[in-house]
């Protein structure tokens, strides 16, 4: 049983990696599904993890595990045994790290970058020899939220929480090394090259979903207990009536775009828009199961996509999914 799961990665045998947060540690399956081994496991020392949140597979078949709490990289060949650790410094925590490797085998890694009053996000890239070698800034974006000031004697503290079903930026790295990003208050998104320019825009309409009062409450739950008995009011007024856009996307291994539309309608899974690299729009494709996960996003590599759902008691289970009628790479 998985208790959080927050990584996902697929080896080119076909091998099932994931990434416990609660158990840090790092549990590896063959392509039937079947336990090999379990990597990792909670501490300090050399291939221990006090925070790991991510991890990726390079073009040489190692394994990449992101430990933002004891600031490293930790490395692990294909069999599974430590290596190495690299030092990463200056990168922030973040819940689920969503590094990438390019074609050309160099690191995508990823900061928050203060402009001007507001923050921005930096996708950083390294290499194996020079180390650093470039970043790629998008605009300038800050997501709507509650701010709650709590006041200790003379200590005085703010916290912030994101307002449910408000427009977020999202972004997803292709294989060039170049990335899509968007803000889903408009299905919109714009590819940038790893120079930075602009070099495709998708637009689709879309009719705005409500949100159900089920669902309102839901979210307005724990926000609701945090302010209680704080004396600053939850202005709820500010949670809109209607979905995004969109709620996520992800970029294959052929850089085709599969992104996550908000549908006022029930369907049998989740329904996905596919775009070719060139922006076509080639379909929808529709998910067994419900739940689409967006921490780890899904993977889709080929004809099978992975990704998390709920079981039985909210259990994690992971899930592989073969692509039906994929006429594309």
């Amino acid at each position: 049983m998985f208790g959080r799961v927050i990584g996902l990665e697929v080896d080119s045998e076909g091998r099932i990696y994931v990434l416990d947060r609660q158990a840090q540690e790092i549990r590896i399956f063959s392509p039937e599904g079947n336990w090999i081994r379990t990597i990792g496991r909670r501490g300090h020392g050399p291939g221990e993890f006090a925070g790991a949140n991510g991890m990726r597979i390079d073009p040489r078949g190692r394994l990449w595990v992101v430990d933002p709490r004891n600031v490293r990289y930790h490395l692990f060949d294909s069999s599974g045994k430590y290596v190495s650790s690299y030092r990463r410094e200056g990168l922030g925590f973040g819940f689920a790290w969503r590094g990438e490797f390019d074609e050309q085998g160099r690191l995508l890694d990823h900061a928050s970058m203060t402009v001007g009053q507001s923050s921005a996000l930096a996708i950083l890239t390294y290499d194996s020899v020079s180390g650093y070698v470039d970043t790629l800034r998008l605009p300038p974006f800050e997501a709507e939220s509650f701010q709650l000031t709590m006041t200790r004697g003379s200590s005085v503290s703010r916290a912030f929480f994101p307002i449910p079903f408000t427009p977020l930026m999202h972004w997803a790295h292709d294989p060039a090394g170049g990335v899509w990003f968007g803000v889903s208050d408009r299905y919109r998104l714009i590819h940038l090259d790893r120079s930075g320019d602009t070099t495709l825009v998708i637009q689709r309409a879309w009719d705005p979903a409500p949100v159900s009062p089920e669902a309102r409450d839901q979210s307005m739950e724990s926000l609701r207990n945090a302010f209680s008995g704080t004396g600053e009011r939850l202005d709820e007024d500010r949670v809109p009536d209607t979905y995004p856009a969109y709620l996520a996307f992800v970029v294959d291994d052929a850089g085709y775009l599969w992104v996550l539309p908000t549908r006022d309608h029930d369907a049998p899974g989740v329904i996905l828009d596919v775009f070719a690299p060139d922006g076509r729009y080639l379909g929808e494709a529709t998910t067994p199961m419900r739940t689409w996960s967006r921490f780890p996003l899904p993977i889709i590599r080929g004809d099978a996509m992975y990704y998390v759902t709920a079981g039985d008691f909210d259990v994690p289970i992971v899930v592989r999914a073969r692509v039906h009628n994929r006429s594309f790479p």
